[in-house]
């Protein structure tokens, strides 16, 4: 923020300097705001038509907007007419790397003193993803598998899919069939669009039919369900951001879940080593049904603070290893059951080996009342993010 103050009254005295107006576009970029810096860099391209890291910046920001042909022919000759330019290098690199398959998994291990969503839990969501397919589709498979033991059993299930992306300058489509394990669950349809207004506004949904969001407790007794949840973002740079999210989740042993999340989040300190930020949340919900097997609240609010630290340990170009401590507390509020104090620490590890290989690990330990009985639990978490 700083450094754009400077360089915006640099500008402000000599607008026609092509240093000022580079360094004040990649600020820009750097903050979140592709489509201003796209604006600027295109001016310089027109102005200083020999001027290469204009070109290198404008095709930096076209990959930053997914307009994936356009980047390709702005890199494509800079890669051939400058094979030793670092910068060219660099982002001739950035455009194989998005040209390859890629693995996202992510997966936890639980241990609760109380039973409201298992004793002992286990989860995994696994994705692969092919290769980009006419600059603008992926096919992907992928499988998401629960597991915890309740007072009354055991329950597990698993959800492998199949679906296609859809991303372009300002929409991200995908469509995903599914099986659920369980006999009683039928064939599973999600559908989702998340849509870029601007450098500021982004919206998305999500229709799910046999949600594989449905409460494990509840699945594993036949009860199936479909959710449709639709959100808004409204970032005002890389220091601020808000957002709103409204669902209905329809069970089909006649239950209707609507809920409403509330988030906004604010970057405190900015610091080369060192980054805090807060994130404020606010999340309500309530049901139509009563007595159900699963955890489902007349009405309940949910009101929380976290402060996020994060430390960079160690790093060397591509490779970085840094640490994460979050502290949180809130006030849960549930119809019929008063309110209660909840809270969290959580700390985790990120290892990234380079531009291919990230992996993220940790655990968090939590309090939280639930039908007015406090549980605490203990959860070892992990990811992996792997391009090849």
């Amino acid at each position: 923020e700083t450094a754009e103050q400077g360089f915006q009254s640099l500008n402000d005295i000599g607008p026609m300097s092509a240093d000022v107006g580079m360094a004040l576009g990649e600020i820009w970029r750097w903050r979140g705001w592709p489509e201003r810096a796209e604006q600027r860099f295109t001016a310089l391209v027109a102005d200083y038509p020999d001027l290469t890291l204009a070109k290198i910046d404008l095709a930096n920001a076209h990959l930053d907007l997914r307009d994936w042909r356009l980047a390709e022919s702005e890199i494509k000759p800079l890669a051939k007419d400058y094979p030793e330019n670092a910068s060219i290098l660099a982002l001739d690199r950035r455009w194989m790397l998005h040209n390859e398959r890629q693995l996202v998994i992510n997966g936890f291990g639980a241990k609760s003193s109380g039973s409201t969503f298992g004793g002992r839990s286990q989860g995994l969501d696994a994705t692969l993803y092919s290769r980009p397919i006419d600059y603008n589709y992926r096919a992907f498979v992928s499988t998401q598998y629960d597991h915890a033991n309740f007072q009354e059993g055991t329950g597990h299930v698993a959800f492998p899919s199949i679906g296609l992306e859809y991303t372009n300058r300002d929409w991200r489509l995908t469509g995903a069939l599914s099986q659920a394990s369980l006999s009683n669950n039928g064939i599973g349809t999600t559908l989702t669009a998340d849509y870029r207004r601007d450098d500021h506004w982004s919206f998305a949904s999500v229709l799910d039919i046999n949600s594989s969001q449905m409460p494990l407790r509840g699945l594993r007794t036949g009860i199936s369900a479909s959710l449709l949840n639709a959100s808004a973002v409204y970032r005002w740079s890389d220091l601020t951001r808000a957002s709103a999210g409204v669902g209905v989740m329809h069970m089909d042993d006649g239950n209707q879940r609507e809920s409403l999340n509330l988030a906004v989040d604010r970057r405190l300190i900015t610091q080369p080593h060192y980054k805090l930020t807060t994130h404020l949340r606010a999340d309500a919900s309530r049901n139509s049904e009563s007595n159900t097997i699963y955890f489902n609240p007349a009405s309940d609010v949910e009101l929380g603070a976290v402060l996020d630290n994060e430390w960079m340990l160690w790093r060397r170009y591509d490779r970085s290893f840094s640490h994460r401590l979050q502290v949180g507390v809130g006030l849960y509020n549930q119809q019929n059951f008063g309110s209660g104090a909840t809270w969290m620490v959580s700390y985790e590890q990120q290892l990234k080996l380079d531009d291919r290989f990230e992996l993220d690990y940790g655990v968090t330990h939590s309090s939280h009342p639930y039908d007015g009985v406090k549980e605490t639990t203990t959860k070892f978490f992990g990811s992996l993010n792997l391009l090849f």
